[in-house]
């Protein structure tokens, strides 16, 4: 799946972004639109890219039922780490402590 962004918001948010395209790593030139070509993302689902995204890009965070639908706190936790989206990652895991119980950890 596509997710159109801008890079220079992703490289000023995101460490991780900054340096893939400072390295040219993952880029596709051919068929872009854009002068930096496509990424493409592995090991990532298309609702954790969009979550991230959100956040990266509105700064908005994932609440109340949007945890329902999709990948939750844990799994968007590791997604967040990988890319180095601190404020996102704080966020779950915030959100993962408080859904810890003693009935529900091994």
């Amino acid at each position: 799946q596509r997710f159109p962004a801008h890079r220079f918001v992703l490289a000023a948010r995101s460490p991780y972004f900054k340096a893939l395209f400072a390295s040219g790593v993952c880029m596709r030139e051919e068929g872009s639109r854009a002068a930096g070509g496509d990424i493409m993302l592995e090991d990532v689902s298309a609702t954790e890219v969009e979550k991230l995204l959100e956040c990266l890009f509105a700064r908005r965070l994932p609440e109340g039922e949007e945890w329902q639908a999709g990948p939750g706190p844990g799994e968007m936790a590791v997604a967040a780490d990988r890319f180095q989206a601190s404020g996102l990652y704080v966020h779950c895991m915030r959100k993962f402590e408080r859904g810890l119980k003693v009935s529900n950890v091994v």
